[in-house]
């Protein structure tokens, strides 16, 4: 037997339209909990909680894609000293005294803690302690992130600082090659096309692909690029070139493909939302002009409010005419 579409109270519910279908299958693929898998970091990363730090685009509202905001809980920060070192403690912000002998103790004092800075730093609504160790302990963070500490259950997740000289841009990336998501080979390839596609706008610090609450990949991305002015400048639609999978043998073929892949970032300049171009915005799009006829004269190359025909309609000519009138009397 059919359900009715009718609920509880009589009211009719009506069958959802095709862009609520569109909506929901987005939350189901990219909502709810967040993972990421960074193929650059050698440190784990884990789900971020709290309200993302704001992002502008050309419209001064989110970028179209971000994956940064809850999904790369890595922080990408800059150090206050060359070679400072941040340590999660969000979970133990309360036993902040408890956990400065812990670290003394794991640091063996002054041996390898030299200073902790007075000031704590906030990412993703993360906070860091910044702290400056030596050489042995900062290689020694490097290959093992995840300090275990005494009198604390978990492991604190440490991660070295940036350059305060570099000028770092953190990167979304969207529509790359659906290959990427397979489990042999994928993030080795992501990584070294990272490289390829890259290089020219910066040095890649760290890279990744990015998966939703479903744990499916859909072509998402990250990467964090430190640029200066002998690089190229960013764009927003990149030529993304890799080798595709032959399917008759699994291996990857020699000779390169090529799709389009999107970008964006913080305060990044202003684009096309239709074209992608960031030559133009969406008013003056001649692709989108082209594609989408003009509802008054069905010709394509202008829009309604432009058409060459609009005052020369007799229709909507009276219609004015008699309008004006009334508001005359």
């Amino acid at each position: 037997m059919a359900s009715s579409a009718k609920e509880h109270n009589g009211t009719f519910k009506g069958p959802k339209s095709f862009q609520q279908t569109k909506k929901s299958w987005s939350a189901v693929i990219s909502g709810g909990a967040n993972y990421n898998s960074s193929v650059m970091s050698a440190s784990p990363t884990h789900q971020s909680t709290g309200e993302p730090e704001p992002l502008t685009s050309s419209d001064a509202s989110m970028p179209q894609v971000d994956h940064f905001s809850h999904k790369v809980a890595r922080p990408f920060l800059k150090g206050t000293i060359p070679n400072s070192v941040l340590v999660d403690i969000t979970q133990i912000y309360d036993r902040q005294k408890e956990f400065i002998v812990a670290l003394q103790i794991y640091c063996e004092a002054n041996t390898h803690l030299w200073a902790v800075s007075e000031h704590m730093r906030r990412d993703n609504n993360r906070i860091y302690a910044e702290i400056s160790v030596s050489p042995t302990m900062y290689e020694q963070i490097r290959q093992q992130p995840a300090l275990e500490l005494e009198n604390f259950d978990k492991p604190l997740m440490a991660y070295p600082t940036l350059s305060p000289s570099e000028n770092i841009v953190k990167l979304s990336l969207s529509r790359s090659p659906a290959q990427y998501g397979r489990r042999d080979g994928g993030t080795t390839q992501l990584h070294d096309d990272m490289h390829h596609n890259l290089q020219k706008f910066g040095q890649l610090i760290d890279c990744g692909f990015v998966t939703g609450g479903s744990g499916v990949y859909a072509g998402g991305g990250y990467a964090v690029l430190a640029v200066s002015p002998k690089h190229k400048a960013l764009e927003h639609s990149l030529n993304w070139t890799y080798h595709p999978i032959d399917f008759s043998s699994g291996q990857l073929l020699s000779k390169r493909d090529n799709v389009l892949s999107l970008a964006t970032w913080a305060a990044m300049p202003s684009y096309c939302k239709y074209c992608h171009s960031m030559d133009h915005a969406l008013i003056d799009c001649a692709t989108r002009k082209q594609k989408i006829p003009c509802l008054l004269c069905g010709t394509f190359g202008h829009f309604q409010r432009s058409c060459p025909r609009r005052n020369e309609d007799p229709i909507n000519s009276t219609k004015e005419r008699k309008v004006s009138k009334e508001l005359q009397k």
